[in-house]
């Protein structure tokens, strides 16, 4: 019995280093890819298309557009799906984007192979890893989904990018990254979708207590009614327009208070490389604290340092950026976790797909409007300040969903305890 029990033990360290390492290379191919070199290429690909920078960062609204669009798609269809199998087409779709992008000389066909890219991003970088993760490990779940998060790919593509494209031009850059795309595929076969739960159970201790059947995976109606899901999702999607406009707006902010260009774009590189900080320790406190309650600690910091933005500058301003992006990146493993935490594993998948249409319609609409503000007022401060109430106010939704999934599981305890 104890050589079984090691097996079992000796097979699932096994699979979760392998799920990990899978999850961990798809989101930085994804994620790495799409967000951290579409700034690099713009140039080149406005010159290869003819087009304006206006008319090709559409390729870009395309990207979070299809998010919005495929994710809760996917989630709707994952519980019956091979999540390997969807990795694996996924990966190959992105290689089909790429190369595509590379090859053609239609600009429409290029906004074309950024959707095949924006699907293949949902599927390897959102929905995929963070099933997977719900399925394999019950314990030190937000540790695992920092780990596969990790903005490492993120942080350094743009420099890579750059360096890359004098020496290889244009096509070969962006061919290679289909390339490294289509190299994801053999990887993903180490991938087991489910614990092996019939071996565990055979080989289950003979006086080991029977445990009651879990309660049914809620359904689209169950999880669209739930109030907690729409805490979070507000509150992911106020956090998620929030950093949007950080990255659209920051190096004018910095412009404004006095920086140099060169200076203002240094607070990016702060912010991309906090993130790679930030993401395991609010992985850890996730574990340790709960994640809904970890996540609405991240949006009493971001009001915070929003509002700090206002009234600092030098190097105290690359502080509070610091913190600001500790705070933000880890917004994948926060809503993995907390989505999680209230739904389970086998409907994380539906309700992450929920989530980022819920979304869309923040990341499209507020980056200009604090554009807009800022025009109107003469000075960021006032869309800064507004935006730090926008988050103390997410963070206040999340204190309520921690508190109703508590009120939850303490009527559900009561429930069992009169029941046995």
């Amino acid at each position: 019995m104890a050589s079984a029990w090691q097996r079992l033990g000796t097979y699932a360290a096994g699979a979760r280093t392998r799920i990990l390492l899978s999850c961990f290379l798809a989101q930085s191919v994804a994620i790495g890819v799409a967000y951290g070199t579409f700034g690099p290429l713009l140039q080149v690909n406005v010159d290869h298309f003819g087009v304006s920078r206006a008319w090709m960062s559409v390729g870009m609204s395309i990207l979070s557009a299809t998010m919005g669009v495929i994710a809760p798609l996917l989630g709707a269809m994952m519980p019956r799906l091979s999540v390997r199998g969807t990795m694996m087409i996924a990966a190959f779709v992105g290689f089909l984007g790429y190369i595509g992008l590379a090859v053609t000389n239609s600009f429409y066909l290029a906004l074309f192979m950024y959707f095949l890219t924006g699907a293949s991003m949902t599927a390897l970088a959102i929905l995929c890893p963070v099933v997977l993760i719900n399925r394999w490990f019950s314990e030190n779940r937000g540790k695992a989904l920092a780990m596969a998060n990790l903005p490492i790919a993120l942080a350094f593509a743009p420099y890579i990018i750059v360096a890359l494209l004098p020496i290889y031009g244009r096509f070969w850059v962006i061919a290679g990254l289909g390339i490294i795309h289509l190299l994801l595929i053999p990887i993903f076969l180490l991938i087991v979708d489910q614990p092996r739960q019939a071996e565990a159970t055979a080989d289950a201790a003979p006086d080991a207590k029977a445990k009651t059947a879990p309660a049914a995976a809620p359904d689209n109606a169950g999880i669209l009614k739930s109030p907690a899901f729409w805490c979070v999702s507000v509150g992911a999607a106020l956090m998620a327009a929030a950093g949007s406009a950080f990255f659209v707006h920051i190096i004018s902010f910095g412009v404004e208070h006095g920086m140099t260009p060169q200076a203002a774009s240094g607070l990016l590189a702060i912010y991309a490389a906090a993130g790679v900080a930030g993401t395991p320790l609010f992985g850890w406190l996730a574990d340790r604290i709960g994640a809904i309650l970890a996540f609405a600690i991240a949006g009493v910091v971001q009001a915070l340092m929003w509002w700090a933005m206002v009234y600092t500058s030098g190097v105290a301003l690359y502080g509070v950026i610091l913190l600001l992006g500790m705070c933000i990146l880890p917004l994948v493993t926060l809503i993995g976790a907390s989505l999680g935490e209230i739904f389970g594993k086998e409907s994380v998948g539906l309700a992450m797909g929920y989530c980022y249409t819920i979304k869309l319609p923040f990341l499209f609409v507020y980056p200009p409007l604090v554009g807009l503000i800022a025009d109107k007022t003469g000075n960021y401060a006032a869309a800064f300040l507004m935006t730090g109430g926008i988050l103390a106010l997410s963070a206040l939704g999340l204190f309520a969903a921690m508190h109703m999934q508590r009120g939850i599981r303490s009527s559900t305890k009561v429930k069992q305890i009169a029941e046995a």
